[in-house]
């Protein structure tokens, strides 16, 4: 009986890990999308790139090393976002998504 309570185990985390890193990767497309749109609205070439950089990456974020880019790239986006409240959460929600990806593989 405890073999199937291993097996059950695993199962269900590695279920959890699945729908935990295609999570991230909907938040970091999301997020990428915002970016993206906030430097087209703004004309700003930086939070352009960033947000094509963010949305092409987190297919990726199944990766630890992508997760860590995910976080660069959102703290990035952030810190061009020069304060406007609205477009602030598309930075954020990048970060989130590269955050999840991380505590993912470290769990």
């Amino acid at each position: 009986m405890s073999g199937l309570n291993r097996v059950s185990k695993w199962f269900v985390r590695g279920l959890l890990m699945q729908s935990a890193l295609e999570a991230a990767k909907i938040i970091g497309i999301v997020g990428g999308l915002v970016v993206l749109v906030s430097g087209v609205y703004f004309f700003a070439i930086s939070r352009l790139a960033l947000g094509i950089v963010a949305a092409v990456i987190s297919r990726k974020v199944t990766q630890l090393l992508w997760s860590v880019v995910m976080v660069v790239v959102g703290v990035l986006a952030y810190e061009f976002d020069s304060g406007s409240s609205f477009w602030s959460y598309g930075p954020v929600l990048v970060i989130v998504a590269g955050v999840i990806g991380i505590v993912v593989h470290i769990l």
